[in-house]
């Protein structure tokens, strides 16, 4: 089974989960009435959450959908923080840290179902998944603005959502610029678009890091926001001195 995973916050440690995908064999699936799903890093149990009296309906090309959210499913109780915070920053990029874009994809989720045919369990390993590469693929400077695209691919069956997020441009300790917009994280190849101030006269490399979004400070999103980083080239930059 593949899958599509996506996380939004809440206030207590804890998220609801999406899931997508397609069944290779329906046959298999039979007429379950409880789903519960599984997030693994190297076998350890990170989180889980069960719903039962839940039928799994499959379109007649065998692919599901299943949305939890806070009026129709349970949180999904993250049980270890330590490793939900290996997984994001395994998976956000990192300045300096490369990851292929093309090679051998590793599953990243499985199905299986009781004996009794009641119970599917969803298993999904959160290791498996690639780190995302971002790349400045279009920065303008005009006096103290600036406006910057950024080019995101994510191999992985993954999403997450910062609303109004906000970011520094930094130069080792010294923030030389401010950027905000939206990061929406999606599977595949989407572009970001920022803007902000920066100070007159800086060139060379910084480094775009996350800082902050709208969401309460109380979330594990404030945190993981945090952990979004990338190298930037100002010598790139198309300068307006007007």
């Amino acid at each position: 089974m593949s899958d599509t995973t996506s996380s939004e916050s809440s206030y207590d440690g804890s998220l609801y989960l999406e899931l997508g995908g397609k069944i290779l064999d329906s046959s298999m699936i039979g007429w379950v009435s409880s789903i519960k799903a599984r997030l693994l890093y190297c076998h350890v149990l990170v989180a889980k959450a069960r719903v039962r009296d839940t039928p799994l309906i499959l379109d007649n090309q065998n692919n599901v959908k299943i949305e939890w959210d806070d009026e129709t499913g349970p949180k999904m109780k993250i049980k270890d923080m330590r490793f939900f915070k290996t997984f994001i920053e395994h998976v956000m990029p990192a300045e300096g840290i490369s990851n292929p874009t093309s090679g051998r994809k590793r599953t990243v989720a499985d199905v299986s179902i009781s004996s009794t045919g009641h119970n599917l369990t969803i298993s999904i390993y959160l290791d498996h998944m690639a780190r995302m590469r971002a790349t400045a693929k279009n920065i303008e400077i005009a006096g103290n603005e600036i406006f910057m695209i950024i080019e995101i691919i994510n191999l992985s069956p993954f999403s997450l959502c910062f609303d109004n997020a906000r970011f520094d441009l930094k130069r080792g300790d010294e923030i030389i610029g401010h950027l905000a917009g939206d990061l929406k994280i999606v599977p595949g190849v989407f572009k970001v678009d920022l803007a902000g101030s920066i100070y007159n006269r800086v060139s060379g490399m910084a480094t775009l890091k996350g800082d902050e979004f709208h969401e309460v400070k109380n979330s594990w999103q404030y945190y993981a926001i945090k952990l979004f980083q990338i190298e930037v080239n100002l010598d790139e930059a198309v300068v307006d001195n007007e």
